[in-house]
């Protein structure tokens, strides 16, 4: 009899026990772990496909509150539909679940640069090129991001670094080579600004030869003509600013 009421205090005890947990402990803990996982907005007029898409990211993150990749996967869901101040709460909670995780820093600074915060995006940029040295595209970005913030010594050295690294290997979707870095490589794009910055600080000649490397390359790329007529325009040579212009 005794041993008998021992079990059912035990039982009792640990149904009171489950109750507590599912009616209170649980609910409050899913509470505490969404946390920063915004609301979803009203997206009524959009095509169904993406309602559906955002309506699936959105469940999957409040299904799996802790995981970064759910959460900072709502974060680039919300900033393909310009949803920005839920996408930036989504990259600052994926950031926290996973501070190791790069990408999360490297979407928050895209998101930084189109809100015109080239400062954010520059302390962004720089936790992502700790994790991932070897990254071009983030000095890239960070080239531009001191570019825009004036800081054009600090803007030279990135892109110097972005031509200094292998280029990186497009992707392969479905069977198909997808490069991510435009028409041209990655290292066109990066000389050009660099002599870009080159111009800003008068330094013509180099900006100058480095431009003329650019084009021999790559005969195409318009950008290099426009800036080399703008070398040409600050030296005052006005006749062969207008041919690059031409």
């Amino acid at each position: 009899f005794r041993e008998s009421r021992k079990a059912l205090v035990l039982t009792s005890v640990l149904a009171a026990a489950v109750v507590l947990y599912l009616g209170i402990i649980a609910p409050m803990a899913r509470h505490f772990n969404r946390a920063g996982i915004p609301d979803l907005p009203d997206f009524s007029g959009q095509p169904a496909s993406v309602v559906e898409y955002l309506e699936t990211t959105y469940s999957r993150a409040m299904d799996h509150p802790t995981s970064d990749e759910a959460v900072g996967k709502l974060g680039m869901a919300f900033q393909a539909q310009l949803c920005y101040d839920e996408a930036a709460a989504c990259y600052k909670k994926a950031e926290e679940l996973n501070p190791g995780e790069w990408r999360w820093y490297y979407y928050s600074s895209l998101l930084y640069e189109e809100l015109g915060n080239p400062k954010a995006a520059i302390e962004a940029l720089k936790t992502v090129i700790n994790e991932q040295p070897s990254r071009p595209m983030a000095w890239f970005r960070l080239g531009n991001a001191y570019s825009k913030s004036r800081s054009y010594e600090d803007a030279g050295r990135a892109f110097r670094q972005v031509l200094q690294l292998p280029e990186e290997t497009a992707p392969v979707i479905d069977g198909v080579r997808v490069p991510a870095n435009g028409a041209f490589p990655l290292k066109t794009y990066a000389a050009t600004e660099l002599a870009r910055v080159q111009l800003v600080q008068k330094q013509f000649e180099d900006a100058r030869s480095l431009l003329a490397q650019v084009i021999q390359a790559n005969p195409a790329f318009g950008p290099a003509y426009r800036v080399m007529a703008n070398v040409y325009h600050d030296m005052g040579k006005e006749s062969e600013a207008d041919g690059y212009e031409q």
